[in-house]
């Protein structure tokens, strides 16, 4: 009877002091809100006054030269150029939407930003390199081994006229 007296008391001693402990932690509420309600539309206070004097500092610097080097330098990013950008002032945005990202639209973001230059071009497989890829193909291994009961010509055609214009070595 004694222990169960004693376990008692340990039990409640335990669970006022975390009760303790949590009214403790409690922030004080703050006065303003933290979140906008735009149910009704936005008040005054929460929209910035629209700046025409001053214009933002991008910290974008005029010339931009860097080299970065990836997978010990197998993946390597050179940047030389002059930065040209034109002021820019407060941008509201009046309404926004999420749109889903296509291949059309990821290919014309792409042609936007590089001015129409490509990013990036695969080099161009060997004739050797090629041919044991069409070898994979007709004998169904490594990642061809799924395409079983599928017609394989269209592909093997495709390869054949790649191997035609394929260079002897690879180009680095």
């Amino acid at each position: 009877m004694m222990r169960y007296r004693i376990r008692k008391q340990v039990i409640s001693a335990i669970c006022i002091l975390a009760c303790g402990v949590n009214l403790a932690a409690c922030a004080k509420t703050p006065e303003k809100k933290i979140v906008v309600d735009k149910s009704e539309g936005l008040s005054k206070e929460n929209i910035l006054p629209k700046e025409t004097d001053t214009p933002k500092d991008l910290k974008i610097p005029e010339h931009w030269q860097e080299r970065m080097e990836r997978s010990d330098g197998y993946v390597t990013v050179e940047a030389d150029c002059q930065i040209q950008i034109q002021e820019i002032y407060n941008t509201p945005v009046y309404s926004y939407e999420m749109r889903h990202m296509t291949d059309k639209l990821l290919k014309k973001l792409c042609d936007y930003f590089s001015d129409g230059d490509p990013l990036y071009k695969e080099p161009a497989m060997t004739k050797e390199a090629l041919q044991a890829q069409k070898d994979d193909i007709i004998n169904m291994r490594g990642q061809w081994a799924w395409e079983e009961g599928n017609d394989i010509s269209p592909m093997t055609a495709r390869i054949d006229e790649l191997i035609e214009k394929a260079p002897e070595e690879e180009k680095r």
